[in-house]
């Protein structure tokens, strides 16, 4: 699940150059392999490429994992969801 996109102000490198650089803060529950964010980081900087034509220097990405019981949706955790509820 995408948490945000922000784009921060720009930074100022010499006088008359500004970068600004692209944040993507993204939260998953727990559980993706290192190579699966490693192609999450990938695919999203490409996306920003393509689809914004931003440099991929500039962008920064952030990979939040979550534990199952401390994620809700639908008035149950994860961790419910998938049944593994071990609950007091």
């Amino acid at each position: 699940m995408l948490s945000g996109i922000y784009q921060q102000s720009p930074l100022r490198l010499l006088p008359d150059i500004e970068v600004t650089m692209r944040f993507i803060s993204l939260r998953i529950t727990k559980g993706a392999t290192e190579r699966q964010k490693q192609e999450i980081i990938h695919e999203f900087t490409a996306t920003l490429e393509r689809v914004l034509g931003k440099n991929p220097e500039w962008t920064h990405i952030v990979i939040d994992e979550v534990e199952p019981e401390n994620w809700g949706h639908a008035g149950l955790s994860v961790k419910q969801h998938l049944g593994a509820d071990d609950s007091d």
